[in-house]
């Protein structure tokens, strides 16, 4: 079995999520075919988070219930990016990152059921450093977006429709996104908490890669309706092989290390974080079954809320 071409990386441009998102946005090899863009939106289920409280903090302790009600709006920018040094072999390292984006949300709270809560979301003008990127994301503006959302603050559905302009570059930046804020976000326990509360919330995905990933949140501080969370973030895959997207090769998973953590600061009442900021990184190694030859990546990403 040979080494995989450069263009036929692995695609794991950020946090484990986006090994689910690849398959969705396209991240294979360079120059394939993507496909049309749709104005249909797509309703994504998102895989469902477990929370075991482990010490209920100080008193008074409440329940954390993230239930907006119908009409609630709100505003926020969500800013992503995501690094990627790949070493193939013995050949220099390659830089397979993602440009950052800012992306404003409005958002408008369009149904709260006692089970959940839809969100609507409208995108301002979305941008990046990225030359070429931003160009094309320009057609993003004004687009379309929603959210299920739990009691727990779980993201349970994304739902995503494209403008009929938009390219699939732009398209894609925007899905990715989107997904790095997802799978960062905080979910909460269903029994009354106080200030120094610990709980541990934990997420299976499966996707080429099967991973878990688990959040260890402490309740940092609590005003009225605002709480502030400190979170360390830990991925592990559960199988010890990676299989290609969209390939039926094969590659040994000989280290994989995804660690990091970050601060966020969420309003019960509002359907967008106040604020939050999460970087997630480490590095990886693959490797040709009965062989020595070697993929190693290094990855950094960043996701962040902040006032629109």
């Amino acid at each position: 079995m040979t080494l995989p071409s450069p263009t036929a990386r692995v695609c794991a441009a950020a946090p484990l999520a986006l090994m689910l998102a690849a398959t969705l946005v396209g991240c294979g090899s360079s120059g394939d075919g993507a496909a049309a863009p749709t104005t249909e939106q797509a309703a994504i289920p998102v895989s469902a988070v477990r929370v075991t409280l482990l010490d209920p903090g100080a008193g008074p302790r409440t329940v954390l219930d993230r239930r907006s009600a119908v009409g609630t709006t709100g505003s926020a920018v969500l800013s992503t990016s995501a690094a990627v040094s790949q070493t193939l072999a013995d050949r220099p390292p390659r830089d397979f990152s993602s440009p950052a984006m800012r992306m404003p949300l409005s958002a408008h709270v369009t149904s709260s059921e006692p089970g959940m809560t839809e969100v609507a979301l409208t995108l301002g003008e979305v941008t990046s450093p990225d030359s070429t990127l931003n160009t094309e994301l320009k057609a993003e503006r004004g687009a379309h977006a929603g959210l299920t959302i739990a009691p727990d603050g779980a993201i349970t559905t994304l739902r995503i429709s494209p403008p009929p302009n938009a390219d699939n570059m732009a398209r894609a930046a925007v899905e990715q996104a989107f997904y790095q804020a997802i799978y960062s976000t905080v979910a909460l326990p269903s029994e009354p908490v106080g200030v120094g509360a610990t709980w541990k919330t934990e997420q299976h995905f499966t996707s080429a890669v099967e991973l878990d990933q688990t959040m260890n949140v402490t309740l940092k501080a609590r005003q009225g309706g605002v709480v502030t969370l400190d979170v360390q973030v830990n991925q592990s895959p559960i199988s010890p092989v990676w299989v290609m997207p969209g390939d039926t090769r094969k590659l040994n998973i000989d280290k994989y290390e995804m660690t990091g953590g970050g601060t966020v600061t969420l309003d019960l009442d509002a359907p967008l974080p106040t604020s939050a900021d999460i970087t997630v990184g480490g590095e990886q190694v693959f490797r040709v079954p009965d062989s020595d030859a070697t993929i190693s990546q290094t990855l950094g990403n960043h996701t962040q809320w902040s006032a629109r």
